[in-house]
């Protein structure tokens, strides 16, 4: 039972990532405000991001603030997993006296 918890929620996730990063719908097609919340996460990075440069859409400012965004998001995220990983650790050593 519980493997198929496991693969339902893996599911789920990528369904969820698909529709945000622009896979199953490209986000142009949401309304203003939803590109907005959908094109401040990292999520656009994976393949919209990416098909708008190659397309031309994206070029000057506009390209410069979607890859800047990417440079913010990297960092954000690097010192999250850093700091879990330090956590873990620590968790970990305390653990194996």
């Amino acid at each position: 039972m519980r493997e198929k918890n496991k693969r339902g929620l893996s599911q789920i996730m990528q369904a969820t990532v698909d529709l945000l990063s622009g896979a199953l719908i490209p986000i142009t097609f949401f309304p203003i405000i939803l590109q907005n919340i959908i094109n401040f996460f990292p999520f656009s990075s994976l393949i919209y991001t990416p098909t708008m440069i190659y397309l031309g859409k994206l070029t000057g400012m506009e390209l410069l603030k979607a890859l800047s965004l990417q440079v913010v998001w990297i960092i954000i995220l690097s010192a999250l997993a850093k700091f879990i990983w330090k956590m873990g650790i620590k968790r970990y050593e305390s653990s194996g006296s």
